[in-house]
C-alpha cells in the first residue's frame, strides 16, 4: 500500500476536531529550506518546520504539509520541480 493510502487510514481515525489542516506547498529554498504555503501568503522558514529525515528537498518540489499548532510538518513530496 502507498503512503498516500497509509496517511489517509491514519487520519480517519483521528477526531474530527483534533484532525491537522493539511495543505499543499512549494520548496522555494533549500538553504534555508523554506516553503511556500496558500500561494505564498505563508513562508514556513526553518524553525517551526518538520521534515522528513534522509530526504533531499528540491527547489520546486510541490509538498503536503499539515499544520500542527504554529508548526508546518512536511508529510511528503506530491511532485518534483
Amino acid at each position: 500500500m502507498s503512503w498516500d493510502y497509509e496517511l489517509a487510514k491514519e487520519l480517519r481515525g483521528i477526531q474530527t476536531d483534533s484532525r491537522p489542516e493539511l495543505t499543499e506547498g512549494e520548496v522555494v529554498s533549500v538553504s534555508p529550506l523554506t516553503v511556500s504555503l496558500y500561494g505564498g501568503e505563508v513562508m514556513a522558514p526553518p524553525v517551526g518546520l518538520g521534515t522528513i529525515a534522509g530526504f533531499s528537498w528540491y527547489k520546486g518540489d510541490r509538498l503536503l504539509c499539515a499544520w500542527l499548532g504554529k508548526s508546518v510538518v512536511i508529510l511528503g513530496r506530491l511532485s518534483g520541480p
